[in-house]
């Protein structure tokens, strides 16, 4: 039966051999081509299997020839579909050729040495043979460097050695002029939304955005930025197009561009394309500033989470708490009655370093208890109106450095 379906299978892939990456290939073959990572992990799942029962029978002198005959045989099997999948899938164009040889032609290799241990497991007391163990140790070797190489196709080339590295220190940005506005902004969106599908390993229709020469070279369909317009640019006419047109991006299913990302990349494409200034060279609005504010990078300090008891105490004594996010150990802190004492306030000092937002409005709160707000170092809005302190809190605020907020209306 192997032998029917493999001579099958070559004849499919004998056929499809002809084309070219970037012709005209028939969609039923791209279609089946998708399959490609679905299945390939049946013929790795099989094999490690089968290699784990091999090396267990070695070990325990029970070795079941017959189970690892036909194992091997499901393996082989469906190690000839993957890799004639993965040749399908390979006709979309839009990987990087040297990357995609090496994928491609370890592959088939693979292959071979899975079929041949299926060969030689047919022969009696096959295990026994120094040649069945040093194929099957080679071919989960170039199993796992086949891997590695798609791994490289798929998700970047650093996808498996990201984690090994120091991560890298941000550079703390905290005026907009300071940003600039390719490498600090652009480069972003264009990282969380385009680079997946259009980088230097993993260019569909033939375009990197992952290079300032990748940007300005476009695709296989020309440029796709027409300098100092917008709506001219293919690039920014596919952001627009419905979402369930076939040609809209990012594709359906990926992360979408928000309205601010699609209002700054056209920006930046109106600006003339520029790759070099800061912001403080660029023409300036209102919407520009408003969207490059969520860019700027702050030293942003590890604040540790409450103790739930002291919490718990402040909650009896009249103070509403509530998380800024949602598991996050930042606090907004509301006083919801209108007497507060001076014993009260200062049990605020026990949450000093996770207060960040503080509510005392509509208080009896006087300049002479106010003195511990002056410790509360990370405190960005504080709310006073309509209660009854004077200059001589303000003096008592003077030192409140990350302080932005403040309402002192009718005080």
């Amino acid at each position: 039966m192997y032998k029917k379906i493999g001579l099958l299978l070559l004849f499919c892939f004998s056929t499809v051999m002809g084309y070219a990456q970037g012709e005209e290939v028939p969609r039923i073959v791209l279609f089946f081509g998708r399959f490609h990572p679905v299945l390939l992990h049946i013929p790795i799942g099989v094999l490690l299997v089968t290699f784990f029962i091999d090396i267990k029978g070695r070990l325990q002198k029970n070795y079941s020839e017959n189970t690892i005959r036909s194992m091997l045989g499901f393996a082989a099997f469906f190690s000839v579909i993957t890799s004639l999948l993965g040749y399908f899938l390979s006709l979309e164009g839009g990987y990087e050729q040297t990357i995609l040889d090496y994928h491609f032609y370890l592959g088939l290799i693979t292959t071979i040495l899975i079929i041949s241990l299926y060969y030689l497991s047919k022969k009696i007391d096959y295990h026994q043979s120094k040649v069945f163990l040093s194929v099957f140790i080679f071919s989960i070797l170039s199993l796992i460097i086949t891997g590695h190489f798609g791994s490289v196709l798929t998700h970047g080339e650093n996808f498996l050695t990201e984690y090994t590295k120091p991560e890298k220190k941000s550079i703390t940005i905290t005026v907009v002029d300071s940003l600039r506005l390719y490498n600090d902004v652009i480069v972003k969106i264009l990282d969380q939304k385009c680079y997946q599908c259009h980088n230097s390993n993993k260019m569909k229709g033939g375009l990197s955005l992952n290079s300032k020469k990748g940007i300005l070279q476009g695709g296989e369909s020309g440029e796709v930025i027409y300098i100092g317009n917008a709506h001219k640019s293919i690039m920014y006419q596919q952001f627009l197009l419905p979402i369930t047109d076939e040609k809209h991006m990012p594709p359906e299913g990926k992360p979408q561009l928000s309205k601010d990302e699609i209002w700054m990349l056209k920006y930046w494409i109106d600006t003339n394309l520029d790759f070099d200034n800061y912001v403080s060279n660029v023409e300036q609005n209102d919407t520009l500033q408003r969207i490059l504010a969520n860019y700027l990078v702050f030293d942003k300090k590890v604040i540790p989470k409450a103790d739930p008891d002291d919490l718990a105490e402040l909650q009896s004594l009249g103070f509403m708490i509530n998380e800024l996010v949602p598991g996050s150990s930042e606090l907004h802190i509301k006083y919801v009655k209108k007497e507060i004492a001076k014993n009260q306030l200062s049990k605020l000092k026990t949450i000093k370093k996770q207060i960040i937002e503080l509510d005392l409005s509509n208080t009896n709160v006087t300049d002479g208890i106010t003195g511990v707000i002056a410790n509360l170092s990370n405190l960005k809005t504080l709310r006073l109106d309509n209660s009854k302190i004077s200059d001589g809190t303000l003096k008592k605020l003077k030192n409140l450095k990350n302080l932005e907020v403040l309402n002192l209306y009718n005080t």
